[in-house]
């Protein structure tokens, strides 16, 4: 995925989420630093001026936040006119399906879930006729949730990873004082 330049960067308009960001890609496509995950408000108190630090290519630090799920931070800050490129896991909506017949465009591991999701509609849809349905519709949910590893409702949500331990300290840029 491009960055831009600065440390305010937005998500294609095709991706939903930002899973995390892994590492930099350097100029001849090969792998390059890793970047951890840190929670804004430690940049914001430990390091204020993090915005208009000296810019560089090689991103150290990205910021997520579930609440504006189309952007994300990165640190130190991106140079005008930059190139660089990161690896990003993302997620995006698989296609309309309008046609009986049409190919999901998702990976074949998402199979079961996908079936689950499709019986618990179903069930849901007919549960009207009894209370049976409604508890098969739940069963069905209830395991799609769990082949997709997602936590209900009633747990907390985090972050996309686990954010740099707020006890270690953050590493300065480099400023030349």
């Amino acid at each position: 995925m491009p960055l831009v330049a600065g440390t305010r960067q937005s998500l294609p308009a095709d991706i939903i989420a930002l899973d995390s960001v892994v590492r930099n890609i350097n100029a001849d496509g090969s792998a390059g630093a890793a970047i951890l995950s840190i929670e804004q408000v430690l940049l914001d108190n430990s390091y204020p001026g993090w915005h208009t630090a000296t810019a560089s290519v090689t991103a150290a630090f990205y910021c997520y936040d579930l609440k504006d799920p189309t952007r994300f931070w990165v640190f130190p800050p991106q140079p005008v006119g930059t190139s660089q490129k990161v690896e990003a896991v993302l997620a995006t909506l698989p296609g309309n399906l309008s046609v009986i017949g049409s190919v999901i465009s998702l990976d074949d591991i998402y199979a079961p879930p996908l079936l689950e999701y499709v019986l618990y509609r179903c069930f849901l849809k007919d549960s009207e006729y009894g209370s049976l349905n409604y508890q098969r519709a739940m069963t069905h949910y209830q395991t799609m949730m769990e082949l997709l590893q997602i936590k209900g409702t009633t747990e907390k949500v985090e972050g996309p990873v686990e954010p740099v331990d707020a006890s270690q300290p953050i590493p300065a840029p480099a400023t030349g004082r």
